[in-house]
């Protein structure tokens, strides 16, 4: 890991946490700006106004891909953070609805709630049955349905 980031570490994970902890209405009110930006053609980031509606999906999207990568790849330095992400990812999960758009979304946390009960020094984060069963009942389950318009591989 580059000295830099290893040094402003606890920074960069404590924005990864406030994207992720980030209230729907918050959510509601950047996407709905992002959607009126791109439709007024000010900006051209986004492929459309349908895009720019998922801004912040797509960036909390990422955080947990990039939560996941620093769990796998830097786990030494990333453990001090490691049961607060979980927290908060599982938090989002509740939160999330299940419209199409959040797929890549719910993909990605529950990726990277995978990736960590995966390692043997992280079950302990998953091993009361009350988590087990809410993970279960509340995110796997309502997530395990197959849309109309999904394209197979």
């Amino acid at each position: 890991m580059p000295e830099f980031f290893e040094d402003t570490m606890s920074e960069w994970m404590l924005i990864h946490c406030q994207i992720l902890q980030l209230d729907p209405c918050t959510t509601q009110l950047v996407n709905a700006s992002a959607s009126v930006v791109s439709e007024s053609g000010i900006a051209s980031g986004f492929g459309g106004s349908e895009e720019a509606g998922c801004l912040v999906e797509h960036v909390k999207s990422q955080v947990c891909d990039n939560i996941g990568l620093y769990a796998s790849k830097y786990e030494e330095e990333f453990t001090p953070f490691l049961s607060g992400f979980v927290t908060d990812v599982w938090q989002m999960l509740l939160t999330t609805s299940q419209e199409t758009r959040f797929d890549m979304l719910v993909g990605n946390a529950i990726e990277f709630l995978s990736s960590v009960v995966a390692r043997p020094q992280h079950r302990h984060l998953f091993e009361s049955p009350e988590t087990l069963q809410s993970l279960c009942e509340k995110v796997i389950l309502p997530n395990m349905h197959l849309r109309v318009n999904m394209k197979l591989p």
